[in-house]
């Protein structure tokens, strides 16, 4: 029989604050620009990884972000920074688009707006499972 091993739980907290820390990119870019360059986001484009896709509601930022390309662009979650009087993100992509492949199991799980804008999406969106398998619906 095998023996089980536990760690303290400040072992546990660290560790899991360390993954989730890593896992965050956030979009910088002060001008409008492309969803995939690196030098857009905080920590890499959220597909590497995948990661979490943070959204910081500031003026300071260019809203209007383009997919480019016709691959789809997966993230772990998206999530969208509150700012009072802010006009929202706007995502498009060429016409053959795939659009954005949301997995479930990062912090945001899913798409959450805690901005008080309207984000507009004129690309397709698909929410998937943290395997990246369309998800069971919900009754």
């Amino acid at each position: 029989m095998q023996k089980a091993h536990f760690l303290p739980t400040a072992a546990i907290v660290f560790t899991l604050a360390a993954i989730s820390a890593s896992g965050d990119t956030a979009w910088k870019s002060t001008s409008s620009g492309d969803w995939t360059l690196v030098a857009n986001w905080t920590n890499n484009p959220p597909s590497v990884g995948p990661q979490l896709a943070i959204y910081p509601g500031t003026a300071t930022l260019q809203k209007s972000i383009t997919l480019g390309g016709s691959i789809g662009r997966v993230t772990l979650g998206m999530q969208f920074t509150p700012l009072a009087g802010g006009v929202g993100y706007t995502f498009t992509g060429l016409p053959a688009v795939s659009g954005f492949f949301v997995r479930a199991g990062g912090a945001a799980n899913g798409i959450v707006n805690n901005d008080d804008s309207t984000q507009t999406f004129s690309v397709p969106v698909k929410l998937l499972d943290n395997s990246g398998l369309a998800g069971r619906g919900r009754p």
